[in-house]
This record gives structure tokens, C-alpha cells and sequence, in this order.
């Protein structure tokens, strides 16, 4: 993003263009950087619009062939049924005022898929015990500890109980079930 302001109707074209291409440049470097090849980039470019004086601006979509032609007049059109589809009027006859030149980078990856994890063949042993107050009770509570390195695909855990891992802890309370599915996730049934 780049704030430019200017009135749209005495905009410079050309200075619109550079900002675009500048702004594309530094983002097609940031991409370049994650790897992203030039095929899988794709840039969406805007121009934050509003009626002068006014203290909220409207983001307005621009395509390549709107920001090559420097075509003002499809945009004000554009901006202006923005406007009325947003706040229900429209003002025909009002400057509007750019505030920024805006430009996303989208990076296209190849989709990623979580491996499955292998089946489990041992059913989940509990590590330890805790003394805890359960939501709704007034008294302690004796609940198993599990480990989660120790809690794999196919577990189940009735509650009460407690998986603690380094990443996370989660709590099974009376009445729900922990499954492990196959990807790692862990999944809660209530049983009542």
C-alpha cells in the first residue's frame, strides 16, 4: 500500500501506473522469496476512494486493462455503486478523493496434504493423576493425566481425564470421549 492523494478527476495516470508497477516490483520480490514461481503469482490491485471531505474511504477493485488505459471514468462508476451497495446513495456530482494505491501479492502453492498418521495398536496409558475442579462441581476431582506423545491415531479417552502435550492441553469432562482420527486431530463425542 501507498498513500496518494489526489483528486481523482486530476489524477495522474502515469504516477497511478509507477505506483502500481513499484508496488507489483516489491511484490514479486516478496514472493520470489517464498519460492513462488512468476506463474503461480497473481496481484490484486485497488484505490481506496471516498467523496471529498469524507472520513471513510471505499476500497474499489481495479483489473490490469483499468490500470493500462487509465480509464477514470469506469472507476468513478464503479466507486460510485460501491458507494450506493455500501451506505444505500450515491453523490454523482461530488469529487472523490484518492487516499491509497493498494496492490496484494497472492502466492498459488501446490496443495499440501497432512500425512495420515500410522494406527496405533496400544490403547493410551495414563502417565499420572491430578486433583482438579471440574466445570460445574463444588468438590475435587482424582482424573487421569495422558501424555499426548503417547496418544495416537485410533485413542479413545473417556473423561474425566486430561491430555498435556507441549503444544496444548485439553480437557475431557464427564460424559465426553477424546478420538484420535487419522490425521492427528483430536476429536470430541459427547456420550450423553
Amino acid at each position: 500500500m501507498q498513500t496518494h492523494f489526489a483528486v481523482l478527476d486530476q489524477l495522474d495516470v502515469d504516477r497511478l501506473r509507477e505506483i502500481f508497477s513499484n508496488l507489483e516490483s516489491k511484490g514479486r520480490q516478496a514472493l520470489a522469496g517464498e519460492g513462488i514461481e512468476p506463474a503461480g503469482q497473481r496481484f490484486e490491485c485497488s484505490l481506496d476512494l471516498r467523496y471529498e471531505r469524507q472520513i471513510y474511504e471505499i476500497g474499489v477493485p481495479l483489473d490490469t486493462g483499468q490500470i493500462a488505459s487509465g480509464d477514470l471514468a469506469e472507476i468513478r462508476q464503479r466507486f460510485h455503486r460501491l458507494h450506493s451497495e455500501s451506505y444505500g446513495y450515491d453523490l454523482p456530482q461530488a469529487r472523490i478523493e484518492l487516499i491509497n494505491v493498494r496492490l496484494v501479492a497472492v502466492g498459488r502453492t501446490a496443495p499440501f496434504w497432512f500425512p495420515e498418521q500410522p494406527q496405533e495398536r496400544s490403547t493410551p496409558t495414563a502417565s499420572g493423576s491430578r486433583s482438579v475442579f471440574l466445570p460445574g462441581s463444588e468438590h475435587r476431582q482424582q482424573i487421569e493425566i495422558f501424555d499426548s506423545e503417547t496418544v495416537g491415531r485410533g485413542a479413545l479417552i473417556d473423561g474425566p481425564a486430561l491430555v498435556e502435550g507441549r503444544a496444548t492441553s485439553v480437557l475431557i469432562t464427564n460424559g465426553w470421549r477424546l478420538e484420535v482420527d487419522a490425521y492427528g486431530n483430536y476429536v470430541l463425542h459427547s456420550m450423553l
